[in-house]
């Protein structure tokens, strides 16, 4: 599934993003200064007194995606 992370990012999120079966959404979204992250989303609909909200948590992983991309990169240059 893909998100559009402008909706993300202007917290315009549809409830119909979020199946209950997929929890864990991995984004590339632009910082205000222009900066590309690599971001870990969790959400859920959750439902409270009827009413159907998103609850959402975002977790930087653009230093682990970078290191993993570094690491492959070196078993890469190692086998030659």
């Amino acid at each position: 599934m893909k998100i559009d992370s402008s909706a993300v990012k202007t917290g315009e999120l549809d409830l119909e993003y979020f199946p209950k079966f997929q929890r864990y959404y991995k984004l590339d979204i632009k910082t205000k200064d222009g900066v590309i992250k690599t971001v870990l989303l969790s959400a859920e609909v959750i439902e409270i007194d009827g009413e159907k909200y998103i609850l959402a948590v975002t977790n930087d992983i653009t230093k682990t995606r970078l290191a993993q991309q570094e690491l492959r990169k070196g078993r890469r240059l190692l086998r030659f």
